[in-house]
This record gives structure tokens, sequence and C-alpha cells, in this order.
């Protein structure tokens, strides 16, 4: 557990930590999607992926192995994604069920049961991180009819389905808006429990701090959804 200290902890949480703990927000928008697109091709890649860009990073298994490349993280997927140096091409990590932790761009991202949960800071074994969870919905088809209704809901798909009928022409869901979402969830890690954010998570998490939480959370008027305001609550009820 000496590597996962030295290597995890001091390097890639505090920068993060220091420059933008309460900057995160939710974020939402529309993007037109062609029949027999990619959905990765069809939104941008700072709504798809973790990281502003694929970079150098370190994936470590549960084994204690690790291997290196240049790597991003589907907020879609939720998977670890690297070039290839030899083609170029972007392929998943074949043992992505055995991964425990990604270091890359000077960023920590525990692999959890919520999804890839990046580190924001942590206090001696605990550690405040958050998911960022994308969801893609079909809204509506063009055709040269005009517009239909949307026929289905894609949620963490790589691509979408093409809409199809007994009546339909050969146009007929060619064009799709789609709307998609960026859901941040706050995450709690301590050993080995995992938990959403929220006031009887932070009880199980701190059993010795259940009345510091009690009375924190109400003097606070904490919003456990919200990243910015669990992150306040973390940093008072750890640091006080």
């Amino acid at each position: 557990m000496r590597i996962f200290n030295n290597l995890l902890i001091k390097p890639a949480v505090l920068a993060f930590a220091i420059l933008c703990p309460l900057a995160l927000s939710a974020q939402s928008g529309e993007v037109s999607y062609s029949k027999g697109q990619d959905l990765t091709d069809a939104l941008s890649d700072t709504a798809v992926f973790a990281l502003p860009e694929f970079s150098d990073g370190r994936v470590y298994f549960k084994n204690m192995s690790t291997s290196s490349a240049v790597l991003n993280i589907s907020n879609l997927e939720q998977r670890v994604k690297f070039i290839d140096p030899a083609t170029g091409d972007t392929l998943d990590v074949a043992n992505e069920d055995d991964i425990k932790y990604v270091i890359a761009a000077n960023k920590t991202f525990y692999k959890t049961k919520f999804g890839y949960a990046q580190v924001l800071k942590y206090i001696g074994d605990a550690f405040f991180c958050f998911v960022k969870d994308l969801t893609v919905e079909e809204q509506q088809a063009m055709t040269s009819y005009g517009r239909l209704p949307a026929t289905s809901t894609a949620k963490k798909v790589n691509a979408l389905p093409d809409m199809s009928g007994p009546n339909n022409s050969s146009n007929v869901g060619k064009y799709l808006d789609l709307k998609y979402d960026i859901t941040l969830r706050p995450i709690l890690i301590r050993g080995n429990k995992v938990l959403l954010s929220s006031k009887k998570a932070y009880t199980k998490l701190f059993p010795d701090k259940k009345e510091q939480i009690k009375s924190l959370a109400d003097q606070e008027k904490t919003d456990f959804n919200d990243v910015g305001s669990s992150y306040e609550f973390f940093n008072k009820l750890l640091e006080q």
C-alpha cells in the first residue's frame, strides 16, 4: 500500500482541490445527431470524457499490477479508453472490471459502482470525490415530412438506434435532436466503504461524529446532493 499512498494522493489530489473545488456544476445541452453516427462524435469531448484531452496516465489493477498509456475516461460508458500507439485507434481496456484506480493529468479516479469517482480532497483515510454521470435522450427525429416525436430514450450508450417502421421512408430518423445532461454526483470513500453523499452516508462513515454531523447539517443547510455544498460540509466536519 505504500505505492498507493505515495502515488495516489500527493500529486493527484491537491492541485485540483485547490484550483476549483466549488466551480463544478451540472451541464446540459442539445446536439444534432446524424443517422449512423457514433454518439461520441456528436457530443463534445468535454461532455464525453473526464479529461479535456487524452493524457499520459497509469492504470492500477486490483492485483497491484499497473499499465501505462495515453488515456481518458468516458463519462458516457464509465470505461477507460486508451490510444493504441501502433494504430492510433481508441480502444477499451480489456480487463476493465479489474481496475482499482487511475491516475492521469494530475488527477486520481477510483473505479466505483457509481462510475469513476474523481478525488477532490482527502483528510486522513477519508476521500471526497465526484462522478460525472452523462445521460443522453433522443428528443425528436427530422424527416422529409417534418419532425416526429421521440420514440426512445438512450442512457449511457455509445450509439443510438435508427428509428424505423413499416411506413418510414429512408429519410426517417436521419437527423435527431439529442439532449444531454451531465450530473455531478458527490461520493464519499473511507476504507472499503463507497457511498453517495447524504447525511446518513456521513454518519455511516464517521459514526463517532454523529452529533456533529446533525448539528452542522442543520446549521449549514447542506444540500448533500450538490458537490459544492457537500464538499464544504466535508471540510468543516473533518477539519474542525
